[in-house]
């Protein structure tokens, strides 16, 4: 294609984007780079993960981590406390850049909880190497993809691509693993695959496997996302919503479980700097309830809304 050619078709992509930010505020991304390769190696591990037996995870438990890193057990997390009569029926696995201190008044900056061959007797010490290297060659993969889509947002808001640089500095990147169990939802009951919520940070970059879950709410009701193997769904953050002025939009939504089917995703949030305090970017009449602290304080709020195991720093 010719340089010409080339630009119409970023131009076009980027309009799109610019469109679903503002509704419904979810968007497919393909040909993002990301290896296939890579991808399907996330997943193999993860599922690997998952099968070891519960005594091996509750090694690198989230709750004897003062960082939230390592794994969330089932059921420890839930999203919408006032509709749900138990927890989220899936377990989780967080992790993010490997810090080897902890950065002063943040607790979500430090080092990561890794499977060792001494407390994880099912893996070969190759095993472990291989779980570590890969999720933290995906992690970098994200950031980076992340940090370009972010500039495409504060294009759309601003004209400048840069206009959000000054909140990326050091910014919070997780991948979270996680396994759905292969539990039936019943809405009804208060059981949910995953409680209805919107995402706190910039944005989220989500790969999922081939079963269909996840929903989102528009104008009331909920409509289901497709899946789509390869391919990211991006969703904008809470704190994207705070930049717009509410003109793009942190959509709230669920994972509900209608198969019965054990289910893989992996999110990646991308969330600002710690001690970055969120205001408007844009002022052109749009609604906009902004936090009045910093990201971290913000998450930290969250989470202790939402996980059991939450033990922050003190």
């Amino acid at each position: 294609a010719s340089d010409a050619e080339g630009s119409a078709v970023a131009e076009s992509a980027f309009q799109t984007i610019q469109r679903a930010c503002e509704r419904p505020g979810f968007f497919y991304l393909t040909d993002h780079g990301v290896e296939a390769s890579l991808i399907e190696r996330v997943f193999a591990l993860s599922q690997k993960f998952f099968a070891l037996p519960e005594k091996e995870k509750e090694v690198v438990s989230v709750a004897s981590n003062p960082h939230h890193r390592g794994w969330t057990r089932l059921g420890e997390e839930t999203l919408d406390p006032a509709n749900q009569s138990e927890g989220d029926t899936k377990e989780g696995f967080y992790l993010a850049r490997e810090m080897k201190s902890q950065l002063p008044e943040n607790p979500f900056c430090g080092p990561n909880a890794w499977p060792e061959p001494a407390t994880t007797p099912s893996w070969s010490a190759e095993d472990c190497a291989a779980f570590r290297d890969t999720m933290l060659q995906y992690q970098e993969r994200c950031e980076v993809l992340a940090r370009r889509v972010t500039q495409q947002l504060a294009r759309a808001l601003t004209g400048n691509y840069a206009a959000m640089d000054k909140f990326m500095t050091n910014p919070m990147a997780f991948v979270r693993l996680l396994r759905y169990a292969p539990v039936p939802s019943a809405e009804h009951r208060g059981v949910l695959a995953c409680g209805a919520h919107s995402d706190y940070g910039l944005l989220t970059l989500l790969l999922t496997d081939a079963n269909a879950g996840l929903e989102i709410l528009q104008d009331g009701s909920w409509l289901p996302v497709e899946p789509r193997p390869g391919s990211f769904v991006v969703n904008i953050g809470d704190m994207t919503e705070v930049l717009s002025s509410g003109r793009f939009r942190s959509t709230r939504h669920r994972v509900i479980n209608a198969s019965g089917a054990e289910r893989f995703a992996i999110p990646f949030f991308f969330d600002p700097d710690p001690d970055a305090v969120m205001s408007s970017l844009v002022s052109d009449g749009h609604a906009s309830s902004a936090p009045s602290i910093t990201a971290s304080e913000y998450l930290a709020s969250k989470y202790r809304a939402t996980h059991a195991d939450y033990r922050p720093t003190p």
